[in-house]
């Protein structure tokens, strides 16, 4: 998941606002208003009941904090670089989405992922933090036993890739993730980015009280 830094449409810039602020927003209007949404309760937030849909909820065994290891390639120079970090993930909008902060040195992305019932997909969209910059949009689910999301027309040093992005190895207390790139003419394809992750003790995912009190 790369990207060079250019510059934004007004809609792009206003989905970055708004992504930003709904945190902000959500705290302020407080537990009655949007009950599923992060509160002293629920640190991490809730599923809204009405997402009925088994789709709906295969970011669960995710939500809370994770440390993570990481490796990113550079596509010219092949270099890598590897980093610890930490992947927070929260429900948000109410229940209806799900939010998540990715940290690591002064790197700050943040996605924002709704999940769409008409076409059993999530969409997710990912911002660098730090250069308060929309990447873009990633489409997809689950596909066996992993979750898979893909951006076509991704470029990179100036030819065209699609982008996809897949979680893997996923069980209670960690997760996988890596980043492929897979060129349009040649077929040439590179991995720029793996992440392994594990559950912070005391990080615990909403799923795992909901099944003990028997709400889901």
């Amino acid at each position: 998941m790369m990207a060079a830094s250019r510059g934004q449409s007004p809609m792009k810039r206003l989905l970055c606002i708004a992504v930003c602020c709904i945190g902000t927003v959500a705290t302020a209007w407080g537990d009655d208003v949007w009950p599923y949404d992060p509160s002293p309760l629920l640190p991490f937030g809730a599923p809204n009941p009405a997402q009925t849909d088994v789709e709906a909820r295969i970011f669960d065994s995710m939500i809370g904090v994770h440390d993570c290891r990481h490796v990113r390639t550079d596509y010219q120079t092949k270099e890598k670089t590897a980093s610890n970090a930490v992947w927070t993930w929260y429900y948000d909008m109410n229940g209806f989405a799900i939010r998540d902060y990715y940290r690591f040195g002064d790197g700050a992305p943040v996605s924002l992922r709704i999940y769409n019932a008409e076409s059993r997909n999530w969409h997710t969209w990912y911002f660098i933090g730090q250069g308060f910059y929309y990447v873009g949009e990633w489409v997809g689910g689950k596909q066996g036993d992993r979750l898979v999301f893909e951006k076509p027309d991704e470029e990179i040093g100036g030819r065209l890739f699609l982008s996809r992005l897949e979680y893997y190895d996923i069980t209670e207390h960690s997760f996988r993730w890596k980043s492929t790139n897979y060129e349009k003419d040649s077929g040439e394809s590179f991995v720029d980015w793996e992440i392994t992750c594990q559950r912070r003790i005391g990080g615990a995912a909403y799923h795992s009280r909901t099944r003990s009190s028997g709400s889901r």
